[in-house]
């Protein structure tokens, strides 16, 4: 048995793609909650030439008809760093510091986009993705501060809440 998990990366890595060629399995099974296209694409005939055919697809529109997608939105908002962002990959830690978890212009503009979007919708449920538990609180302070009513989760048993307080999640509760 040949299994993969998240099988919808395996169309854009050759090293995967490699393994799964080599590998003489019997049986291939690819798993992934991942929501693909409701149209076929190349991708998906690859995926098919190296684990197998499709057994059930559901499409994303019928799963947001269901209840169990919401309308995804995305907002790119362009800011100026306000300091010179070194080139240097061995700098990346400074910049993500600078440029993203410090940036009090850029975080601003995130919470005043959450409290728009909570205004025009108040049902409205907004999940925001961040990697440092940091940029999570100061996140989570700013949206406190325009009555947005949160909670920042950071994968452990702890959450945190505005005002520096915490508490124990069980994780059957998450």
């Amino acid at each position: 048995l040949l299994a993969f998990d998240e099988v919808h990366h395996l169309g854009n890595a050759a090293t995967w793609q490699e393994v799964a060629l080599a590998c003489p399995a019997h049986y291939r099974v690819g798993l992934s909650a991942t929501p693909y296209d409701d149209e076929p694409s190349q991708a998906d005939m690859l995926l098919d030439g190296l684990v197998g055919p499709v057994f059930d697809r559901i499409p994303s529109k019928e799963l947001r008809d269901l209840g169990y997608l919401s309308e995804p939105y995305a907002f790119i908002i362009p800011v100026a760093p306000g300091d010179r962002i070194p080139n240097s990959v061995q700098d990346w830690t400074r910049i993500e510091k600078k440029a993203i978890v410090e940036h009090e212009y850029r975080n601003a503009l995130i919470s005043i986009l959450c409290a728009r979007i909570v205004a025009s919708e108040p049902t409205a449920k907004i999940l925001l993705l961040v990697r440092q538990i940091k940029h999570g609180k100061t996140l989570l302070d700013m949206l406190d501060n325009h009555g947005i009513r949160c909670a920042f989760s950071s994968g452990s048993k702890r959450a945190f809440f505005p005002g520096g307080q915490t508490s124990t999640i069980p994780y059957d509760s998450i």
